[in-house]
């Protein structure tokens, strides 16, 4: 997959002064362009302030990259 992540909804997650920042990735491969929305969730409530819709492909790469650079580390249990 283009993102270099997996490929069913990855997920990124931080400890923030004890809260949990939560990044959802969900790719819709059913376009003709990989459309990827972007979920936040801080201590599980959803925050749509720090949600993106419809991000394409090369964005959401960027985005992520970012997320990691910043201290997000992947989610394995979900």
């Amino acid at each position: 997959m283009a993102l270099n992540i997996p490929s069913i909804n990855p997920q990124l997650r931080k400890i923030h002064e004890s809260e949990t920042w939560d990044y959802v990735f969900i790719v819709r491969p059913d376009t003709d362009e990989k459309i990827v929305d972007v979920d936040c969730y801080i201590d599980e409530d959803w925050q749509s302030d720090e949600t993106m819709k419809e991000m394409n492909i090369e964005d959401a790469r960027a985005w992520w990259n970012k997320l990691v650079h910043n201290g997000y580390e992947r989610c394995t249990h979900l």
